[in-house]
């Protein structure tokens, strides 16, 4: 009798790149945040009544994403593995760029520790009752005979609110790139047969 050996794993070398592309789109949202801070530090500190609160929770979302990437690709032996090394590097820049807003004594209480290992901040911008100040400025900013425009759509896409991102300008340029990018991504020699 003849035995088949068909639990052989295929391994495809684009495999690991797809697996490696969530980390870099997630770097990409740091980033943004790092070339957006001194209007980030502004509505923290003038506690703008339309920006503060989505700016509170825009905040708290890049601290987790820092954690999270922090924990699962730069603690213990992640970092050797698979040049986590110079995406670590990458990633401590948040930490600086982050530090521009804990130096304000004004603000340093109202955003959230990189450092805490639970998740304990809270914040009158994350109760549900701010939910519905949200929806309805983001309603009224947007209009509903207003089409969805490409900030918009690029909001959605790196989670920021599209709000955020029609205030700050997202450059077209960096738009058209990462669009580029992702197209380019999307299609993988191994997926077709």
């Amino acid at each position: 009798m003849e035995s088949k050996k068909t639990d052989k794993k295929y391994n495809c070398p684009y495999d690991l790149y797809k697996k490696e592309h969530y980390k870099y789109e997630k770097i990409i949202e740091l980033n943004i945040f790092g070339d957006n801070i001194e209007k980030l530090l502004s509505i923290l500190k003038n506690k703008t009544p339309k920006h503060y609160c989505p700016c509170i929770k825009y905040v708290k979302n890049c601290v987790n994403t820092y954690k999270y990437l922090h924990h699962n690709y730069c603690t213990g032996a992640n970092i050797q593995k698979l040049d986590n090394e110079e995406f670590c590097k990458k990633l401590n820049k948040f930490t600086a760029y982050y530090g521009f807003l804990t130096k304000e004594e004004t603000i340093k209480n109202e955003i959230p520790s990189l450092y805490s290992e639970k998740d304990t901040f809270t914040h009158e911008c994350l109760s549900d009752k701010n939910k519905n100040q949200l929806n309805s400025a983001t309603n009224e900013r947007l209009g509903n005979s207003t089409p969805v425009s490409a900030y918009t759509v690029v909001g959605a896409m790196v989670g920021i609110p599209p709000f955020l991102a029609l205030m700050y300008k997202v450059n077209i340029i960096f738009i058209q790139i990462y669009e580029q990018y992702l197209k380019h991504t999307m299609i993988l020699p191994c997926s077709i047969k």
